[in-house]
């Protein structure tokens, strides 16, 4: 697994709004992109979840033109309102375009 340098400021997680999981599946821990991104049913069942309390996935698969991101199913992004998040899911949109930045 590649090992990416972060400068301080520059990622969304400093905000302290996005978070990155990884999971457990039988025992074994997944947490490599690639093993990651074939967890599809996995991650089909957390991002179900994820507007119940207050979360959206940040990137999105297909949209990788608009957040300038590959799709993460690991990235979560929380944005306080349940009902916002459940919008923004049910729309499939990205947090650019719900803001009106595209």
């Amino acid at each position: 697994m590649s090992e990416t340098i972060w400068f301080p400021g520059y990622s969304e997680h400093h905000t302290g709004l996005a978070v990155d999981i990884f999971v457990i599946d039988s025992g074994k821990i997944i947490r490599d992109n690639d093993d990651m991104i074939a967890s599809v049913e996995i991650f089909a069942k957390i991002h179900e979840l994820l507007p119940k309390y207050g979360f959206i996935l940040r990137y999105i698969e297909g949209k990788e033109d608009i957040t300038g991101y590959s799709y993460e199913p690991w990235h979560l992004r929380y944005i306080d309102s349940p009902e916002i998040a459940k919008e923004i899911t049910e729309k499939g949109l990205t947090l650019e375009e719900y803001l009106g930045e595209t």
